[in-house]
């Protein structure tokens, strides 16, 4: 019932509600409502009363009921601070009675910060509390583990559709699992214009010889930290949605964007169709910036260089050398220059 009186202030968009409309509404009393009033107030809502009614004047920026909010009937945990999102997230698909392939996304998990955020290889995802995104899907895809790499690829995917949908930010992907935003004069039409890293990946999963049984999508996105918040050491590397746009993003409103295409492309790997493959595919490689670059690969304790040609359907990315074509399931890329054309 708070959620309910919760969206009714919401939507209201600043307006005041008489307390009449929320009894009619939810079919309650005036003083039941005046009590779901106070435990808002108490999760710290800034909820004014006047002859008008109520009015939503402030609160937690992001928090559960916010989520829930944007995305009602799923199953959220939201916590200020927590070790890492992925590895609650992992424990939660793999719930006791939990049946792979059913449930694709069976929940999500969100912290505020984290105290032992990471990224592959284990790197530390540094995680400052209340600027950016920490999100983790709990999934349970039953796929072939050699389709495995291409839940990453559905992250990504799902992450730069959202932030280009509400924040109109010019972001690319960069193969397997970094989300970038391109910088310089002309940034839709230069190929040589430089990149920073905007947020990444980071899919880990438990499967069997045959099957992926549960994996949890981890997605981090430098979302309303300053520039000058970023480490000094990272400024010629990373950035955020704040620094590239000068406005702040509505978090809960963008991880329930991330989270709902994340749906819908993960989505395409379970319909045993070849046609939801490629359909995901051909998105992905469309929006993948490492697709026609000259490159130095590091991968497999080996330095590689030459072409990125393209993705093949296994989500591995080809590499045309002098010594032939390569195909990598993972490893870490350095453009050194474009080969495109320019337009």
């Amino acid at each position: 019932m708070p959620q309910k009186i919760f969206k009714l202030l919401k939507d209201s968009t600043g307006k005041a509600i008489p307390g009449p409309e929320f009894s009619k509404a939810l079919g309650i009393t005036r003083a039941a409502v005046w009590k779901k009033i106070r435990l808002l107030r108490s999760e710290g809502f800034l909820i004014e009363a006047s002859r008008e009614g109520y009015r939503l004047a402030g609160g937690p920026e992001l928090s559960e009921r916010q989520l829930s909010c944007c995305l009602p009937g799923v199953k959220i945990v939201f916590k200020e601070n927590m070790p890492s999102t992925n590895d609650l997230a992992l424990v939660m698909a793999m719930e006791k009675g939990a049946s792979p392939g059913t449930d694709l996304l069976s929940a999500l998990v969100v912290a505020g910060s984290q105290t032992a955020g990471r990224g592959r290889l284990g790197r530390v995802w540094l995680s400052p509390p209340g600027v950016n995104i920490y999100m983790s899907a709990a999934m349970r895809p039953s796929l072939p583990p050699r389709k495995a790499p291409l839940l990453a690829l559905a992250a990504g995917l799902a992450s730069v559709l959202a932030i280009k949908g509400r924040t109109g930010l010019d972001v690319r992907l960069k193969w397997p699992n970094d989300i970038i935003a391109r910088e310089g004069k002309n940034k839709k039409t230069d190929a040589d214009a430089g990149t920073k890293k905007l947020g990444g990946i980071l899919v880990e999963l438990r499967s069997d010889p045959d099957r992926v049984l549960f994996a949890a999508a981890g997605i981090g996105i430098n979302a309303n930290m300053k520039k000058t918040d970023i480490p000094k050491e990272l400024r010629p590397l990373a950035t955020s949605i704040l620094a590239e746009t000068g406005r702040q993003v509505d978090r809960a409103a963008l991880i329930a964007a991330v989270y709902m295409e994340l749906g819908y492309w993960a989505g395409m790997l379970l319909t045993g169709a070849e046609a939801g493959e490629q359909r995901l595919l051909k998105a992905y490689r469309n929006l993948c910036d490492t697709i026609g670059r000259q490159i130095c690969l590091q991968a497999e304790g080996k330095s590689f260089t030459g072409t990125a040609t393209g993705i093949d359907d296994d989500g591995r990315l080809i590499l045309e050398s002098a010594g032939g074509t390569r195909r990598f399931s993972t490893g870490d890329v350095q453009s050194v220059r474009s080969n495109r054309t320019k337009n």
